[in-house]
Formats: structure tokens, sequence, C-alpha cells
């Protein structure tokens, strides 16, 4: 397949579940699943999620964004109980700082918008890290962004997972069963802007 596709090389033969150390500056082994920000070993990942679209405003999400960087950044303080987990931890502060509902923002501004939107808001977590580190006396972090797959996450919060365009949105109806005797259900049930087939 050649070096630009290595990584499907080492999925297709080390198995789906397998992890991948690649040749970089750093120490980072990806995995399949669950690789969206390269971790040292021992390391834990530390990441949440924005909502463009779910802001009223860009200058809403870039709002969003420095809160989750502060929310990452003071998670990134807590240590494990794990002696070798702690020192990664304490050396990288690593956080990733997610967008979810993407190629839905694609669908709704243009590319070039898009494009500005998201330097922007690079920049305003990169600083807004930088700043937070600087208080608290950590270091800053090594990496800030991803954009992680999301699942079912996507779903509930109303937008297509991660960067996933949502092929058949306007064909499928995406159905779950619950117990309406759950004390969950209840709530839930306040809470959600979908149809409630008894």
């Amino acid at each position: 397949i050649g070096k630009k596709y290595e990584c499907v090389n080492y999925i297709d033969k080390n198995g789906k579940y397998k992890s991948v150390t690649l040749d970089m500056s750093e120490n980072i082994h990806l995995t399949n699943p669950c690789g969206e920000i390269g971790l040292e070993t021992n390391e834990l990942c530390n990441l949440s999620t924005t909502v463009p679209l779910n802001c009223d405003s860009i200058d809403d999400w870039y709002k969003v964004l420095r809160h989750a960087t502060i929310y990452c950044t003071i998670v990134s303080l807590m240590m494990s109980g794990n002696k070798d987990t702690d020192e990664v931890l304490k050396r990288n502060r690593r956080i990733g700082v997610s967008i979810s509902g993407l190629a839905e923002v694609f669908d709704k501004y243009h590319t070039s918008q898009v494009i500005t939107m998201l330097k922007n808001g690079y920049h305003i977590v990169r600083q807004c890290n930088a700043e937070f580190a600087n208080k608290l006396n950590i270091p800053i972090a090594k990496k800030v962004t991803t954009i992680k797959p999301d699942g079912n996450l996507g779903l509930l919060i109303g937008c297509t997972p991660g960067i996933h365009y949502s092929l058949f949105k306007d064909y499928c109806i995406r159905r779950i069963r619950i117990s309406i005797n759950d004390p969950y259900s209840k709530e839930l049930i306040k809470c959600v802007p979908y149809k409630i087939d008894n």
C-alpha cells in the first residue's frame, strides 16, 4: 500500500484491536478503535466534545471551546494512583477538545468559513490551555485538539458523530427501547424532543 498508508498495513497485519507504534518524535502508540489521540504507554485520554451547531453563533462556540479547554486542563491535574501513569500525565498534560457534527458544519457554512472557524478555534484552545497551565504552574499540553468518532454520543446530542456524514438521515428512523418503568426513563422522556411510542 505504501508509506502513506503504513498504519493501515499495521492494522491489517495485527488485527483491529492491536496497538500500533509508529516511528515518531514522541513515544506514541496508536490503537484501533479508540485511537483518536495518540498516547504514550501508560497515558490516559482526557477528551471533551463541543458541538458548533448547538451554539447560537460561532462566537458562542468559541466560548464553549474555552470552557471545554479549562475543563480538560483541570482534569489533567488529577492523578490516577499509578506511578508510571502519573509520571506521563504530569509530563504531557495532553488534552483533546473535540468537535462533533463537523460534517453538518460543512453543510451549513462555506468551506473557507469552516477553515477560518477551525483555525480560530484551535488558537483559542491553545491560548486558553497555555494561560491556565501558566496560572497552575504546569506544562502546556503537548496536544490539545482531536476529532473523536463519538458514536452514540453524537446521536444523543443531536448531531452526526465526529466528522461522519449521515448518509441516511433523511431516510431512516432511529429507535431505542427503554422500559417505561425505569426511573431514568421518566426524566429522559421529559428531556428528549423525540416522539415516544408506548
